[in-house]
């Protein structure tokens, strides 16, 4: 593709719902979070690698007998929703939020970090609204914070093999300093 050299009609739209494909032997239920799997297919949302936290499924949509694409489900990609929460408290308000389950959001405690937006308001220990706006976001911080860890754990291992390499050429010159001086003494045969 080359750069535009004149104006482009571009087509719009709010983008506040739209339809994914779901996976085969999937059902999603109505008010539950949405993620698409590696294949890019809607599937319930869990604390699961690869998943990418798409929205808030607007219809419940039976897929169970199904193949990978046979329905779709509408997504609302934007607004405060309520889910359940454990061990919130007021203090979370602006924090992210991460996918436990379907209806569920922590914000530590899970394994892989998928973000599905920022905690908003606060109801409850147990019930928490999560402003989904800004989740595509959150994920791509969370995303850039774990390449962060990575490269700075790179950083820190190239380090160190620097460090060792600089170790064991110090020993094999002092080492060879003193075989030296050994057999200048004649206590080593050379």
């Amino acid at each position: 593709m080359t750069a535009l050299t004149k104006d482009r009609k571009t087509e719009y739209r709010e983008g506040v719902e739209l339809e994914h494909k779901v996976a085969a032997s999937t059902k999603i239920y109505a008010g539950s979070l949405v993620a698409l799997n590696e294949s890019g297919y809607a599937v319930p949302a869990a604390d699961t690698a690869s998943l990418r936290f798409v929205g808030v499924a607007r219809e419940q949509v039976d897929n169970s007998l199904g193949t990978n694409g046979d329905k779709s489900v509408a997504v609302r990609k934007t607004g405060l929703h309520r889910f359940a929460a454990s061990g919130m408290a007021i203090t979370d308000i602006g924090k992210p939020a991460f996918i436990f389950d379907d209806q569920t959001v922590a914000k530590s405690g899970v394994t892989n970090w998928i973000a599905c937006g920022t905690i908003a308001e606060f109801i409850s220990a147990g019930e928490v609204g999560v402003n989904i706006s800004g989740a595509a976001a959150a994920q791509s911080d969370a995303d850039c914070a774990t390449a962060d860890a990575a490269t700075q754990t790179a950083s820190y291992v190239q380090a160190d093999v620097q460090s060792i390499a600089t170790l064991a050429n110090a020993l094999k010159t002092d080492h060879n300093d003193l075989l030296a001086k050994l057999r200048a003494a004649r206590i080593l045969a050379g």
